[in-house]
């Protein structure tokens, strides 16, 4: 397949991304002369922005190559001989308005910026998904067998649409403040307004969908097999990345205190209570009086107290999260951990403190040390003021590596703070491998109208941003909180379950964050909710991660470029170029008929059948991808 990429790079952007999504064997192209037009099993994408001359465009429709254009439409007499009329086109006012593309088999989906009206007058087209704006329907998008191969007109530009939603437009085109919190975040209930019904939905993910079904329908005319690296190791069918953000780990407040007096009659618990109160209160009230510059010192005394002098600690759970994760065979997590506070990151900000203690603590330091034993992820959990202020980010990036001993770190923002792109280029700037700060700030869903890891786009200077960013899609704080969606343990259940039923329809990827300090006297069913969320999801053979695992294996998944194919009847095989090897590396197959019977070897030696799944037209098979050149070769009936 090749993309042609003498196109605006927003275009060319949002198709690279979509390609490397589904995992398929492209180039990019500017030269149409190096293309070869007579070879039948070839796929031009074309841009709505590609420059095509008129002597390019007739060549292109009368050779062999199968087309799919979405949202170029070619010159007035090349329309007529395809058999379509130019009429007009719509503009589309963003953000506030878009249209939908809804395929004849139901799937719907959002795109934005601006669509062209033809008229069908050729009965040979094939009008298989319609435009929806407002009360006015549309044609949507065309097949038609043209010189013995497909022609696909999607109307919709939804590659440009990709870059939109990967860019954060949405929020660079609001400039009232009426639409930001007191936080700079836009306000989530203005992009539901804007989404409406696909508020909570993968939007990318969809159009995915639809591009692969075209896809399918070229290659099947050609009896040619698609060929796709998986969206996961090990043949799973979607992915959980599991992250917990570290903010109070002994917060002791006097209602505790008072509960142990009045409610548990219990004397000595409450006067010990009573003391920690006082204790983490009076070191906030000095903090806040601004007579220490850093909380190292007063953070070590509630800590230590908590530990020796309480039978347990409410808000000390990392045994139990391991607990709770160990049982799903899930223990590899992400934490993340803010490094200290100075005073001047309270400034502004409701002059409040949230986060009670320090990366010095002998405390924390243990807890580090050990979760970095059992496998786990250590990530910087950047303050308030970091995701716009460079020193005070490479000032915490310093801490934390200093601390765990490796710069190779991700990085979420507290409170899911960003301003883009700006955040996302300070985080490409330090060299953190991954950003996970890109969701809602009062909802769930996909805030990116994805879940998968992508590059953002830089809207001001037109370009791929170096920093993957990891979209996270529920939080505990925002399901529970009474200022926030305050669901009950059911309610809050239901949402998750539709969420995690939607990805597994697509494959995708959830990025969940659970907040280890939850009172377990009186919140218990929020840590009960996260074993009841992983539970369910493992009906769907998920692939349990943290955010490094999940950044590094999307990393080398678009860095695995294939190479040469040679395809007949009864086989297929390709070459598979990987930086390193990997264990577990995922390839599907589908087939434009159905197989009965299949033999994969990779380097010559054949899977076992454990690791090959068949059904109908479809393989997927896993095995430990080598360095360098690997030939993968299908033998089947």
């Amino acid at each position: 397949m090749s993309v042609y990429s003498k196109a605006d790079p927003e275009d060319v952007y949002g198709a690279v991304q979509l390609m490397n999504r589904l995992g398929l064997p492209y180039g990019l192209i500017r030269d149409l002369s190096k293309l070869n037009r007579k070879e039948k099993s070839s796929v031009l994408v074309i841009p709505e922005s590609a420059r095509i001359n008129v002597e390019e465009e007739r060549v292109l429709l009368n050779s062999n190559l199968s087309i799919m254009s979405i949202g170029y439409i070619p010159r007035q007499s090349i329309c007529e001989d395809m058999g379509f009329k130019l009429v007009g086109s719509r503009k589309v006012q963003l953000p506030f308005s878009y249209g939908t593309i809804r395929m004849l088999d139901g799937l719907e989906v959002p795109f934005y910026y601006d669509f062209s009206i033809i008229e069908i007058v050729d009965n040979s087209f094939k009008l298989i998904g319609k435009i929806y704006l407002k009360s006015e329907e549309y044609p949507g998008i065309m097949v038609r067998s043209f010189n013995r191969n497909k022609k696909v007109f999607i109307l919709a530009n939804l590659l440009r649409s990709v870059t939109y939603l990967f860019s954060g437009a949405e929020e660079s085109q609001l400039k009232s403040r009426e639409f930001f919190d007191e936080y700079e975040r836009i306000d989530d209930r203005i992009i539901r307004r804007l989404r409406k019904e696909f508020f909570k939905m993968p939007i990318v993910e969809i159009y995915q969908e639809i591009l692969i079904k075209l896809f399918m329908d070229i290659c099947s005319g050609n009896n040619t097999p698609i060929v796709q690296k998986w969206f996961h190791p090990f043949n799973h069918k979607i992915a959980l990345c599991l992250t917990h953000d570290i903010d109070i780990v002994s917060y002791m407040p006097l209602l505790l205190a008072l509960k142990s007096f009045y409610v548990k009659k219990n004397i000595k618990e409450g006067i010990i209570r009573l003391f920690l109160a006082f204790v983490h209160y009076g070191s906030t009230f000095i903090f806040r009086m601004h007579l220490s510059e850093r909380r190292d010192t007063y953070s070590l005394l509630p800590q230590q107290i908590v530990q020796s002098l309480l039978p347990y600690n409410p808000y000390w759970n990392f045994d139990e999260f391991d607990q709770i994760e160990r049982e799903f065979k899930a223990n590899n997590s992400t934490y993340y951990f803010q490094t200290g506070l100075s005073r001047k990151t309270f400034e502004g900000l409701f002059n409040s403190i949230e986060i009670d203690y320090s990366i010095d603590s002998i405390q924390i330091r243990r807890v580090i040390k050990t979760l970095r034993q059992r496998g786990y992820e250590i990530g910087l959990h950047g303050s308030i003021l970091s995701f716009k202020n460079a020193k005070e980010m490479r000032s915490e990036k310093f801490k934390l590596i200093n601390t765990i001993g490796t710069q190779h770190i991700g990085i979420r923002q507290h409170r899911w703070l960003m301003k883009v792109p700006e955040t996302w280029k300070l985080h490409a700037e330090e060299g953190f491998i991954y950003d996970s700060s890109y969701g809602y700030a009062h909802d769930v869903g996909f805030r990116a109208g994805t879940g998968f890891p992508f590059n953002p786009w830089d809207i001001e200077k037109r370009m791929e941003l170096p920093i993957l960013e990891i979209p996270p899609i529920i939080q505990d704080g925002i399901l529970f909180l009474e200022n926030l969606l305050n669901y009950s343990a059911e309610e809050a259940f239901k949402i998750c379950k539709g969420i995690i039923d939607t990805i597994n329809r697509y494959n995708g990827i959830i990025t969940l964050l659970w907040h280890p300090h939850i009172n377990r006297e009186k919140k218990k069913y929020w840590m009960d909710s996260y074993r009841d969320i992983l539970r369910y999801a493992s009906r769907y053979d998920p692939w349990f991660t943290n955010a490094l695992g999940l950044a590094e294996w999307w990393n080398l998944r678009n860095k695995v470029k294939f190479g040469e194919f040679k395809v007949s009847r009864t086989s297929i095989k390709f070459l598979l170029h990987s930086p390193i090897a990997y264990k577990g590396f995922s390839v599907k197959m589908l087939s434009p008929f159905n197989i009965s019977r299949c033999e994969v070897f990779i380097n010559g030696q054949s899977l076992e059948s454990n690791q090959v799944e068949k059904h109908e037209n479809c393989l997927l098979f896993t095995f430990d991808i080598s360095e360098g050149l690997n030939e993968v070769r299908m033998k089947y009936m």
